[in-house]
């Protein structure tokens, strides 16, 4: 689909995540496993995640 914007969005993501990382480290490792949890809690039930699969 729209490659590119899903390209700039994670990467807009990814400079979030490293603020939030070197301000608060603990908030981001919580962050980080509650979106990776997610993911996976999609991918296994089959259900579309937010990315229109």
């Amino acid at each position: 689909m729209d490659i590119l914007s899903n390209v700039s969005l994670a990467m807009a993501a990814g400079t979030v995540a490293l603020e939030i990382y070197e301000n608060d480290p603990e908030m981001a490792s919580q962050i980080a496993n509650s979106w990776y949890l997610h993911r996976l809690v999609g991918v296994r039930s089959g259900g579309s995640t937010k990315r229109g699969r």
